[in-house]
């Protein structure tokens, strides 16, 4: 492969990638200043570069010309489209730009028309041809007066954007300068190399205009990743450097100032001439400050300068890839602050005198959270000590909160804050060990003298013992009313008066669901509940009630409800007399409807059950191990068995064992012992034994056994058993063994026969070849024409009977081979036969996608393909034919396909090609034994799959054939 193509190649490549990556990080920043414009400038390199890549590659001179010509559009569109880009990223701004913006493109749009126009073309390619260098086609072209006027148009543009970038280059910080030099090394690069065609022609052995795009992209790529050219945040951080109030200092890793905001510049430029490369602390020393700075990475502390405090903070200052190169320190002013500290201190010693007397948890902090200042009495309230207190971060401050009463709390502090807040609110604060109590927060803001807020107060009293008690009232009330509610009855109370009269005190809501009428109406209208009950139940309630009230007894009465057709109903109610001779009764109304239609379900399963028990033929039994009696059955053993009552009543379950089994089982049955000791409740024990039938003799009973019940110490105590007569079954078995056995011995024979065709037929075929072998090399000059064919015709005859004996023995073999099957990656052994039988400079053979593993015998499925490829191969009609193989999954199986373009086959042939010694053609036409498909046929089918063909008649055939997927 020639290296000039090569790279001429992997330029395109490496410029397609380019392409890809910029399009893709332009498109993320699209809303930045020249991010769409840039997109559009790499698309239309894109465009550029696809049209080189398909000229190359096309072999007809219009399609070649057709991609030289649509490069163009690419190549005329980036002049000013990077001029665009320039412009809006610059920020340069004039009158009529938009109008300019339409200009630039109108001799473009002029010069694709030329370009595209079969009548002015030549006024832009005055000659144009397509030749090939190496293994890529190539055009030779000269340009015209239009490609002229184009250079000079591209070339005006491009000084334009060069001027812009230049121009700006003053005005960028930071990683912006040396990016727009890459992206202007870049765009210069492009277009000095696409340049040189233009001023030659495309003379040179290939076009070098891919190499400067690419090159250019490249470049173009680096610098905007390298330096983030449409990263705002670098220009940001530098507005936000020289705009902080504070005075930041950057220095080296030799702790020399390297650059300063002007905050700093005021503070440290009054005694000395420059700040830059000055040791920091020799610049500190001049203002005073003669301790020496910490030497770690990160540190904060405070400094006294010219007479002043400043807070220092001193920070790594480290490489996007984390190492450290210097470090910035930040010095804040806190002079005031320190005077304000020092006020409140005072003022905080007054507060403590007061607080440390109070028996209430008094405490101090900021409105940032930061405790300043706790009563003793904390730590009998939190379990914290002060100084823990204290230590507090100020974010934490709601941790004592519990996670429920923040919202309460929150909002009663911004209250307090904005002066809008009740006295006081109450929540649960945690305590150290992790309990909470109740507690009354009284809040107090303190403001400075400029009114600013500078402190909350908060008086926290304990009201545990008085949540508690209210809670646990809440409790009970609320345990009533849920009980009362979703209990699934009617609860009330009734208030029977001396008189007679009744009055309701109570009636849950569960009145409209049981009883379709509402509380208010029952209690307003006591009588309203006779309604529920049905007529000829109502009597028996009364009764009961009579009874009762009378002897004070709770009242228990079940009957049937009125309200809906076919409900039951239960009431229990409890008497109590008052001191006035009113009878209280508590009670509940319960709807028992479902337990009604439940036990009458229940007992219509049950004799269901039963039924289908006694319809059954076998025999369902549950046995009491204790004493060994039959607890259930559903009809006898013995009848099983042929035996009427009377004689089965000679026999019990202790001896009929003995009597009715057959001497081997019995004795293997006393083996066995006590063998539900270890019975699992997961188990089924099953037993065949032979028994005596009255009539039939000996027949099989098939015995499956399961724990029914366990004592309370878990020792089995019941079993329930089934009893199955499997006498025909157990012939079917027998007989069954028996045709295994002749099956057996018929393989064996057909084993011998196939040995001695092997060897009896051989034998005379090899002396009739041998015959024709002499009779040709003694005698071949005797033979005339017709002779030397009949001996050749003789030989011929041979080999093919030669050949069907051996395809018997082979279709004889297959089933009866022993060969264990293993993995078989079709993947490599189909390349291999195709390699070995066909010829692939005349029947290219396509595999088209992967093929599978399949675990098969390997022998076996060699001759499969090797079959159905052979034949393809054998009756290809064409000078130039194809092959295609193929697998695709299907219903679990793997279908496989061999797909030819040879004759094809008719349908009425479809069926006849998989049967032994068929062939379409004439044994002496075309040589063939008709037993390659027959072969195939019974290997697919063993491995129960299937095989078939779809043909049409000259347009090729196709052998599907289906292998399970997990074989």
């Amino acid at each position: 492969m020639d290296t000039i193509a090569s790279l001429y190649v992997a330029a395109l490549l490496l410029g397609f990638a380019a392409v890809l990556v910029l399009a893709v990080h332009s498109l993320q920043f699209r809303q930045f200043p020249g991010g769409r414009i840039f997109l559009l400038y790499v698309l239309s390199s894109a465009i550029a570069l696809m049209s080189f890549a398909m000229l190359a590659i096309s072999r007809e001179p219009s399609t070649a010309f057709f991609w030289s010509r649509l490069r163009f559009l690419g190549i005329l569109t980036s002049p000013p489209l990077f001029l665009l880009f320039v412009l809006d990223y610059t920020g340069k701004t004039f009158r009529g730009q938009r109008v300019l913006a339409g200009m630039m493109f109108v001799i473009p749009a002029l010069a694709l028309f030329v370009l595209w126009s079969e009548q002015v073309v030549p006024l832009f390619f005055t000659s144009w041809s397509l030749t090939s260098y190496s293994f890529l086609s190539v055009e030779r072209s000269q340009f015209g007066l239009w490609f002229q006027i184009h250079g000079l148009h591209s070339y005006a543009l491009s000084i334009a954007a060069y001027y812009c970038l230049i121009s700006s280059y003053g005005a960028t910080k930071g990683a912006q300068r040396p990016a727009m030099l890459w992206i202007l090394a870049g765009n210069v690069l492009a277009y000095g190399v696409a340049a040189i065609p233009g001023l030659i022609g495309n003379v040179l052995p290939l076009n070098i205009a891919p190499f400067g795009i690419s090159a250019g992209l490249i470049i173009t790529g680096w610098g905007l990743f390298r330096h983030r050219l449409f990263d705002v945040l670098a220009a940001a951080y530098h507005t936000v450097f020289l705009s902080f109030q504070d005075a930041v200092i950057v220095l080296n890793s030799q702790q020399e100032i390297v650059q300063w905001n002007p905050a700093a510049d005021a503070l440290l430029r009054k005694r000395v001439p420059t700040l830059m490369y000055e040791r920091l602390d020799t610049v500190l020393a001049l203002h005073g400050v003669r301790d020496r700075l910490p030497t770690a990475a990160e540190a904060e502390f405070e400094i006294t300068m010219n007479g002043c405090d400043f807070n220092a903070r001193l920070s790594a200052l480290r490489m996007s890839n984390g190492h450290a190169v210097g470090q910035v320190l930040v010095l804040r002013d806190i002079t005031d602050v320190n005077a304000s500290e020092r006020t409140r201190l005072e003022a905080e010693r007054l507060y403590r005198l007061l607080a440390e007397n109070s028996t209430d948890m008094i405490t101090l902090h900021t409105p940032a959270g930061q405790f300043v200042y706790m009563s003793p009495s904390s730590l009998n309230f939190t379990g914290y000590t002060e100084a823990e207190l204290l230590a507090r971060p100020p974010e934490q401050i709601l941790s004592f909160v519990h996670p429920d009463d923040l919202p309460v709390s929150m909002n009663y502090y911004v209250q307090v804050v904005m002066g809008e807040a009740e006295s006081s609110v109450e929540v649960r604060l945690l305590k150290k060990d992790g309990t909470h109590f109740w507690a009354e927060l009284r809040a107090t803001t303190i403001h400075d003298a400029a009114g600013q807020l500078t402190h909350i107060m908060s008086v926290v009293r304990n009201v545990d013992e008085r949540k508690r008690m209210e809670q646990a009232l809440r409790d009970s009330n609320h345990r009533y009313d849920t009980l009362v509610t979703n209990i699934p009855a009617i609860v009330f109370q009734l208030r029977q008066l001396p008189q007679g009269d009744l009055l309701f005190d109570f009636i849950s809501p569960n009145s409209v669901k049981y009883g379709g009428m509402s509380p208010t109406a029952i209690i307003a209208d006591p009588s309203l509940v006779f309604r529920l009950i049905a007529p000829n139940s109502l009597m028996s309630l009364m009764a009961a009630h009579t009874e009762a009230y009378a002897n004070l007894k709770p009242l228990v009465w079940e009957g049937e409800g009125a309200w809906i057709d076919g409900t039951w109903m239960h009431i229990e109610a409890i008497p109590s007399r008052l001191d006035d001779g009113t009878v209280v009764w508590n009670g509940v109304y319960l709807d028992i409807t479902a337990q009604k239609q439940a036990e009458l379900e229940l007992e219509r399963s049950r004799k269901m059950v039963e039924h289908i028990a006694r319809t059954l033929p076998d025999v369902i039994h549950v046995v009491d191990l204790k004493d060994w009696t039959q607890v259930y059955s559903n009809q006898s053993l013995y009848k099983l068995l042929g035996y009427d009552d009377d004689e089965a009543a000679e026999l019990t379950w202790s001896n009929h064992l003995e009597k009715l089994l057959h001497p081997e089982d019995y004795q293997t049955e006393l083996t066995y012992g006590n063998r539900y000791a270890t019975l699992r409740d997961d188990m089924v024990l099953e037993t065949e034994y032979r028994w005596k039938h009255k009539t039939k003799g000996i027949v099989w009973l098939n015995v499956r056994e399961v724990v029914y019940e366990r004592d309370p110490e878990g020792r089995v105590q019941q079993v329930l058993g089934v009893i199955r007569d499997v006498t025909e079954r157990k012939t079917a078995e027998q007989q069954n063994q028996q045709l295994l056995a002749r099956l057996e011995a018929a393989n064996q024979e057909l084993k011998d026969f196939a040995y001695v065709i092997s060897h009896d037929l051989r034998a005379p075929l090899r002396g009739v070849s041998s015959i024709s072998h002499w009779l040709i090399s003694r005698y071949g000059e005797s033979f005339d024409s017709d002779g030397r064919e009949l001996i050749e015709l003789l030989g011929g005859r041979v080999r093919r009977m030669e050949q069907m004996i051996n395809g018997v023995l082979e279709y004889s073999r297959i089933g009866r081979d022993k060969a264990a099957p293993s993995p078989v990656d079709l993947a490599v052994v189909v390349p291999q036969i195709v390699q070995d039988i066909v010829p692939t400079d005349r029947i290219p053979v396509i595999i088209e996608g992967d093929l599978p593993t399949v675990t098969v015998n390997p022998t076996r499925i060699r001759q499969v393909f090797q079959n159905l490829i052979d034949n393809a191969v054998k009756f290809m009609d064409q000078p130039q034919g194809e092959i295609r193989i193929g697998c695709q999954p299907d219903d679990g199986m793997w279908r496989f396909y061999v797909r030819d373009s040879g004759p094809g086959i008719p349908a009425e042939h479809f069926d006849r090609i998989f049967q032994l010694f068929q062939t379409l053609q004439s044994k002496d036409k075309l040589e063939s034994t008709g037993v390659g498909l027959a072969l195939t046929k019974r290997i697919v089918e063993l491995y129960g799959g299937r095989i078939w063909v779809q043909s049409v008649e000259t347009s090729g055939s196709t052998f599907f054939f289906t292998l399970p997927q997990e074989c």
